[in-house]
């Protein structure tokens, strides 16, 4: 699903932020929390620098509110994006989160489902926010010292930040694999991995499960987070069936020895509703014209061209 919307993107974006498990954006102003409520799980990265506080464009109550809720915020100066992203769809446009936006100004934006497209929009706010200064107490204690007055024009930066984004979409990669049964000292190592992954993310009611690559897989030296991963799955590793393929999900973790990588993928709540049988998927991989040989021990990264394709599998 792709869209363009005008006169209903704010009736589209309250419907998708109702509906949502977590959100996460990055906007360059934010005066009015009640559009999009961000609470505990949910990102924000918006322009709060003193300028934006001071003339109005950026409110400090609203973060302040977000704040208490839980929301994690960061300021980036110089910020002019809007991106929002509610669970797995992302709306890019040119709407600030502001009272003026939703009721006084024209505004357009894209909203996609597209799971490239969607993966990418997480990649860049997660990339501002880790770059961006983090809005904690003693911050919004300092913004509320500073007295508020209106702008007579706009907001210019004098100085373009610099920051490193990695705007290269993200690989799709197939995952032929199966339970593996580890000794205490790596179950207990995976947990404190589970617990940074779920700090990273920041929302409780995401779960996450291990991937383990080891050996010269291609994988292990090229994936990276927000990349996505389609799991060709099999209980018993002897077994020559594949017991279901699992639709794609992102990596948002990886961590590593000497001889294996472990990736921590999302966990679907609708994981076993929507898997495929192994035969729908090589006819469907058939259909698309996969130029390789795909097998239940299969770990090869997807084409671009290809990529698209192969997640239309998912879109019926």
């Amino acid at each position: 699903m792709q869209t363009f919307h005008s006169d209903s993107l704010w009736t589209e974006i309250e419907r998708l932020a109702k509906g949502s498990r977590y959100k996460m954006a990055a906007v360059a102003f934010t005066t009015n929390d009640s559009i999009v409520s961000l609470g505990a799980g949910d990102l924000l990265v918006v322009d709060a620098t003193d300028a934006a506080i001071r003339t109005g464009q950026t409110d400090r109550l609203a973060l302040k509110r977000a704040f208490r809720r839980g929301a994690d915020l960061y300021s980036c100066p110089g910020l002019h994006a809007k991106v929002m992203l509610f669970d797995d769809v992302a709306v890019v446009g040119s709407a600030n989160l502001s009272q003026a936006s939703r009721s006084k100004l024209i505004e357009a934006g894209i909203i996609t489902d597209e799971p490239t497209a969607v993966a990418t929009a997480r990649r860049f706010i997660e990339q501002l926010a880790e770059q961006s200064e983090s809005i904690d107490k003693a911050f919004l204690d300092r913004i509320g010292r500073i007295e508020v007055r209106p702008p007579v024009r706009g907001i210019v930066s004098k100085r373009k930040p610099r920051l490193k984004l990695n705007e290269d979409e993200p690989q799709l990669w197939l995952a032929g694999l199966h339970r593996i049964n580890y000794d205490d000292e790596t179950q207990a190592q995976l947990s404190r991995w589970d617990e940074e992954a779920t700090e990273a993310i920041s929302d409780p009611e995401v779960e996450f499960e291990s991937i383990q690559i080891g050996g010269h897989s291609r994988m292990r030296s090229d994936a990276k987070r927000g990349d996505l991963v389609i799991q060709i799955w099999r209980e018993d590793r002897t077994a020559k069936q594949v017991d279901a393929v699992y639709r794609h999900v992102p990596i948002r973790l990886i961590r590593q020895n000497e001889s294996h990588t472990w990736l921590f993928v999302e966990k679907r709540q609708d994981a076993d509703e929507t898997t495929k049988s192994w035969g729908d998927f090589r006819r469907h991989l058939r259909k698309i014209g996969f130029p390789r040989k795909v097998g239940p021990n299969s770990i090869q990264p997807v084409s671009p061209k290809l990529a698209a394709d192969l997640l239309s599998l998912w879109d019926v």
